[in-house]
């Protein structure tokens, strides 16, 4: 009975925990992004966005996202790109030799950002700016967030850093 429940107690602690950084990182993510670079399938694709270069992250899970011309680059002719509405959720990896613990599902009929893409946070202190990088198999961007406390939040940007870069292999020998 004692070891049953220690395993439940365990457990719940585990779930407490990833639990807790999904909201963190759900936090950090609402608000508005600059797009500074989106590369689809190899092709720099930032010259074919229409309107502004921004994406919105809403509390409810929405997402407003970039509107991108599909005649301006070879890559994107005949793709449904020119909606700018969609859903976001963030998938955190339970394996812990995952590289890249962080995703984000983008549900949208845009096929430049539809789909799982790895999420890694990172910041450049120097301009106090928090970045993420989003990346899969057909997209590469980088976002700067806007309007956000970075001084205020610094141990959370701390938490979120470590979480979604520890493992990443190309850091492991800089630290």
């Amino acid at each position: 009975m004692s070891k049953q429940i220690s395993i439940s107690c365990l457990l719940f602690t585990v779930l407490f925990i990833l639990g807790s950084c999904k909201s963190n990182i759900n936090k950090v993510i609402e608000g508005t992004w600059i797009v500074d670079t989106i590369y689809y399938k190899g092709y720099d694709v930032k010259p074919c966005v229409l309107a502004n270069m921004i994406i919105f992250f809403e509390k409810n899970n929405r997402a407003s996202l970039c509107e991108i011309d599909n005649r301006c680059v070879e890559a994107l002719i005949g793709k449904n790109i020119k909606t700018d509405e969609g859903s976001w959720e963030i998938i955190q990896s339970i394996n812990k030799k995952d590289t890249i613990p962080i995703s984000i599902k983008f549900t949208t009929d845009n096929e430049i950002f539809k789909g799982i893409h790895k999420l890694v946070f990172y910041k450049e202190d120097a301009k106090q700016i928090l970045k993420i990088e989003v990346y899969s198999d057909n997209l590469y961007m980088i976002c700067s967030k806007t309007q956000y406390n970075y001084d205020g939040n610094r141990e959370v940007l701390n938490e979120l850093e470590k979480l979604s870069w520890s493992n990443r292999p190309s850091l492991i020998n800089k630290h």
